[in-house]
């Protein structure tokens, strides 16, 4: 006869103490990489940074000119924020981005129900264009939410500037997925990079 002794998990490591680690590898799932040519991401990403700038100055221009009304609850509503990317020819998601990060880099104030700019504004928009697009990516780098998310989880819409971003694991996502492109020479998909920054 033979028999086999087996070891609940839980009393290994009761044995093993506090400070025992399990040996994790884990298997990255591949990049299928796309080759491209330098030139060509250099060219759509000046293009997409120079757009991105474009729509800060004239949404950050319309504000100081208009300040934003508040809702009673704290935020821009829906509404405004719709009015605004009308007017500036920008998409909802891009005046969002650009006003939570204007916000976080002390371009704009709130006082007496209205968003404005703040002191620092008049600086930044005299500062040459890349320097004022420098100033709202530092501002996304560190941001601690996801400054596009417009729906909160029931699904009822979330008012920009309100304070209800904050994600504890957005910032190590952020620094994750850089990670993975800082290794990546060419074109990959996003839930490529996805999977391999979880």
């Amino acid at each position: 006869y033979s028999f086999t002794a087996v070891m609940p998990c839980e009393v290994a490591v009761a044995l093993l103490g506090p400070d025992a680690r399990v040996p994790f590898t884990p298997m990255e799932p591949p990049l299928l990489v796309r080759p491209l040519a330098p030139d060509l991401v250099a060219g759509y990403s000046a293009a997409a940074a120079t757009e991105f700038a474009d729509h800060a100055l004239a949404i950050l221009d319309r504000v100081a000119r208009h300040p934003l009304t508040q809702l009673k609850a704290g935020g821009v509503g829906v509404r405004e924020l719709s009015k605004i990317a009308k007017i500036t020819m920008s998409e909802p998601a891009t005046a969002r981005m650009v006003l939570e990060l204007a916000a976080a880099a002390g371009l704009l104030d709130s006082s007496q129900g209205l968003v404005k700019v703040s002191s620092i504004f008049a600086a930044w928009r005299d500062s040459d264009p890349s320097g004022r697009l420098v100033t709202l990516l530092r501002a996304w780098w560190r941001f601690s939410g996801s400054a596009t998310r417009a729906t909160a989880d029931d699904g009822s819409a979330l008012a920009v500037l309100a304070g209800n971003q904050g994600c504890a694991m957005c910032l190590a996502a952020k620094s994750a997925v850089a990670g993975v492109l800082a290794d990546v020479a060419g074109g990959v998909t996003a839930a490529q990079v996805a999977a391999r920054a979880r």
